[in-house]
């Protein structure tokens, strides 16, 4: 019924559609029929971009659907080129969820600033973490809240599954964004105290309210994830894990005794991660060095190579295969937006930059 209304509130397309039959023109006949189409489009679907991505692909197929119409006498043009636009619409979706890529959007523009957390990775500290095995530095971290970096991740991967090390590296990052969240709550809580004082509510103790947070504050010695957690990700004892903790806390109390005067330049791991759905296929790094800045792709253990292509908005900017570790020099590239597209895991992220 809702059908039939519509079709009787456009009767042009019956003309529009006689009109063709007389002079044979396509082009005329799309210039008048395209309102009455996209309205349609429009009530197979909601999104605008798509119904035009449709509409870009089924105006190919119109020749073809207007010469088969004329052979069936007898029923109205307007149902017809309906059903068509109705089936054809059906295929276009299903081809579109079929091939759709996973998309991940990665910060690239908060490469200018440097924040305290970025610097401090740059000392003393980094560099005595680097002298310790990873074995025995990877738990060490994951407990006292400290980033892990891109051999970081590769080695979990070696030493267990993908999918395990990328579960361990999820629910670590989730904790860390506990403790954020938690910090800007006890600076709200400090802040209202303070305002309170300032306006001259003295008529109340308020001084309860700050010795109680700062015993929030400080009370709060739990490290970030627990080795029950760590080992049930990875699947190991926990006394295992604590021994490996023992060990690299003993190496890096050695390392910081015996640190060098002159402390060598280490390139700052910004941030790292793995990429890919269900199954994690690349890890990626933002390194800086100096002033420069890199993107570093590596394919995880045991698969095939991976085909990276670098997009602008409109040229290809690199095309090539990926079978070992690749970093792209973002500090080389003119401001403004990229893709980065994957071939065989259909894997795009955009960049900006």
């Amino acid at each position: 019924m809702e059908s039939t209304s519509f079709y009787t509130r456009k009767p042009d397309l019956e003309e529009a559609y006689l009109r063709y039959v007389s002079h044979g023109h396509t082009d005329s006949f799309v210039s008048e029929s395209f309102l009455w189409m996209m309205n349609y489009s429009r009530k197979l679907n909601n999104d605008p971009d798509l119904c035009q991505d449709f509409l870009l692909q089924f105006l190919d197929k119109l020749p073809r659907f207007l010469d088969s119409f004329s052979t069936r006498p007898g029923s109205r043009f307007t149902g017809y080129l309906a059903r068509c636009m109705r089936f054809d619409f059906m295929n276009y979706i299903r081809k579109v969820k079929k091939y759709e890529p996973a998309r991940c959007d990665l910060p690239v523009e908060n490469f200018g600033y440097k924040t305290e957390r970025t610097t401090a990775w740059n000392g003393a500290l980094s560099y005595a973490l680097q002298q310790i095995e990873p074995v025995h530095r990877i738990p060490m971290k994951i407990q006292c809240g400290w980033p892990l970096d891109l051999p970081e991740l590769r080695d979990l991967c070696h030493r267990h599954s993908p999918e395990q090390a990328r579960g361990l590296h999820q629910g670590f990052l989730r904790r860390i964004q506990d403790q954020e969240h938690w910090r800007r709550q006890h600076k709200h809580k400090m802040s209202l105290y303070f305002d309170r004082l300032h306006r001259g509510n003295r008529g109340r103790d308020y001084r309860y309210i700050r010795r109680k947070l700062e015993r929030e504050r400080t009370k709060n010695t739990n490290t970030v994830m627990s080795l029950r957690e760590i080992s049930g990700h990875l699947r190991i004892s926990k006394a295992a894990l604590h021994r490996r903790v023992a060990m690299g806390r003993r190496a890096l109390r050695s390392a910081l005794d015996q640190m060098p005067e002159q402390i060598p330049e280490i390139p700052g791991a910004l941030e790292a991660g793995f990429l890919g759905q269900p199954d994690p296929c690349l890890i990626y790094q933002f390194s800086t060095v100096g002033d420069r800045q890199f993107l570093i792709l590596e394919p995880i253990k045991n698969l095939e190579p991976v085909g990276i292509s670098l997009y602008s908005q409109s040229e290809l900017c690199y095309k090539l295969g990926l079978s070992g570790a690749l970093a792209f020099p973002l500090h080389l590239f003119a401001p403004g937006k990229y893709l980065l597209q994957t071939t065989g895991q259909m894997l795009r992220f955009k960049l900006s930059i």
